[in-house]
């Protein structure tokens, strides 16, 4: 599985994952819940659904704690 991506560029129920940076955009969705992202120093608590995603620049890593997640360059 790459460490850039979720399998399949799926959602994914995660309960802790690093992220590595990219060389390419990607683009983050999430389920509604009670989980965190952090991309650089900002935090964004996944309260509510993100369906239309969040772009993630090329070169940024991030943290995925307990969301649904889904990221991938499409």
């Amino acid at each position: 599985m790459p460490e850039d991506e979720t399998l399949n560029g799926d959602y994914e129920m995660i309960t802790y994952r690093y992220f590595k940076a990219s060389d390419k955009d990607r683009r983050m969705r999430w389920k509604g819940g009670s989980g965190r992202i952090a991309v650089g120093s900002e935090t964004i608590h996944t309260t509510t659904d993100n369906d239309t995603g969040t772009l993630l620049h090329a070169g940024q890593t991030l943290v995925v704690s307990k969301t649904h997640f889904k990221l991938s360059s499409s």
